[in-house]
């Protein structure tokens, strides 16, 4: 009984400073709090705000594939607790957006082995980093991501921040997003709640899930009506977890839609259920003889163990930037000279075949096509880091191969673009990203001549 009235007086004395994530940088960083999300849900999603969807400081561009980490800051981390990574294409989220779950977490989060709190304060650093994947199937473009917690110990109730992040590369699938589960959403007054003294079990996790602490009777399934998520059910737990089997094949869009971009002035507005596959940018190729399409086509999902994993080690891509990605996605056409149905009547002296693979003047082209500078100053070179700039928020794009910005004063690092991308040259207070075409045209002519 003693034992019990130290701790609850423990998380009574430290309950105001609870846990904020530090990576990725969140939005409205200056104005983000560490409470939980109201009981009844007023604030939902993302801690509803005076400048909730600041970006100010906010930097995190990521590339398909990549594995990053998340990172927390504070003390009262109420025994762990279970968390979710979510992402949403509404880059101004309401409580209409529509979230998906990319990494779950069960156990342990945000801190390990912990039977209350930590010491160190509300501005100590976590020591615990979890890692998540930025899947390939996710197409290039601008997102939202959210942590989720739901704290193990003390009162019920679910944490939740967010961050803008942009994600580069090329390829990915329209529909994968939407094939993955909701993200589970309880203690907001909705008719969900989560057990006390037991780290929740979500309904549906998805495929990518870490456990810790050990499956032991601390893992318990939510309270109350909750959904379960769609995108499949979860495995049983007997002898560890099972990933479910993938959903149905998405469906290929019938039709390029455009592709989202931040706008710090624009005002939130619903989202639908689907979600919207980026539109190439308005590129002029070489006109094909035949036919050709410039549909996305979904792949099938793939499956990924189930098995835990954690690293210490840094594995991110620190110091990003936000950007607008304008997609051009790779074409193969092919332009041809048949034969004619009927040959000549006498036989052809020559015959000329001829082969071309003309990608690499194609691909630069088009490279100085996507590449052109717009509303910008011209091109022009960097500034060394850390000296001071007045205009806050402005890009410098130096060469459309590097960029560097100017936050709280000062020129930040140059940094490179990622490969396959360019950005348009000099200050502005918009950073444009465009990804090159590679275009291979085929030519095979067949030319007779009388004898």
């Amino acid at each position: 009984m003693l034992f019990k009235s130290i701790t609850a007086a423990g998380l009574v004395a430290t309950g105001s400073a609870h846990i904020l994530i530090s990576n990725p940088v969140p939005f409205g960083k200056a104005s983000l709090t560490n409470s939980p999300l109201a009981a009844d849900g007023s604030d939902f999603p993302c801690k509803q705000r005076n400048g909730v969807y600041d970006m100010s400081g906010g930097s995190n561009v990521y590339k398909q594939g990549s594995t990053q980490q998340l990172e927390f800051r504070g003390s009262a981390v109420h025994g762990g607790g279970s968390c979710q990574v979510s992402m949403t294409t509404d880059l101004k989220p309401n409580k209409n957006s529509v979230w998906k779950v990319i990494k779950s977490i069960e156990g342990g989060c945000p801190a390990k082995n912990q039977g209350g709190n930590m010491g160190g304060g509300a501005g100590a650093d976590t020591p615990y980093r979890y890692d998540y994947t930025i899947h390939n199937e996710i197409p290039a473009g601008n997102y939202t991501l959210a942590w989720t917690w739901f704290n193990k110990i003390g009162n019920r109730e679910m944490y939740m921040n967010c961050a803008p992040v942009t994600v580069t590369g090329s390829g990915g699938s329209s529909g994968f997003l939407q094939s993955l589960p909701d993200m589970f959403v309880a203690n907001v007054g909705n008719g969900c709640g989560v057990p006390d003294s037991k780290d929740v079990r979500f309904p549906n996790p998805g495929k990518d899930v870490d456990r810790f602490n050990g499956a032991t009777n601390a893992f318990a399934a939510p309270t109350g009506s909750c959904p379960g998520g769609n995108g499949g059910q979860r495995g049983g737990d007997e002898g560890g977890y099972q990933p479910p089997a993938p959903t149905a094949k998405p469906n290929a869009p019938t039709k390029k839609q455009s592709s989202p971009s931040y706008d710090s002035s624009s005002a939130a507005s619903p989202s639908s259920n689907k979600y919207a596959a980026p539109k190439p940018s308005n590129v002029n190729p070489p006109a094909p003889v035949g036919p050709s399409s410039g549909d996305y086509a979904a792949p099938t999902p793939t499956s990924s163990s189930g098995k835990s994993s954690y690293r210490n080690g840094r594995n991110g891509a620190p110091g990003a930037v936000f950007a607008t990605v304008s997609e051009a996605p790779a074409v193969a056409s092919a332009t041809a000279t048949d034969a004619p149905a009927s040959p000549p009547s006498s036989p052809p002296a020559q015959e000329q075949d001829q082969d071309q693979d003309q990608e690499p003047q194609e691909s630069q082209q088009q490279q100085q096509q996507v590449s052109a500078p717009s509303n910008g100053t011209a091109p022009g070179g960097s500034h060394p880091p850390g000296t001071s700039c007045s205009s806050e928020g402005t890009w410098n794009c130096i060469g459309g191969k590097s960029f560097q910005r100017c936050a709280s004063g000062q020129w930040s690092v140059v940094q490179a673009m990622s490969e396959g991308t360019s950005c348009s040259g000099g200050e502005s207070a918009e950073l444009k990203m465009a990804r090159s075409i590679v275009r291979r045209v085929a030519g095979r002519s067949f030319r007779y001549y009388a004898a």
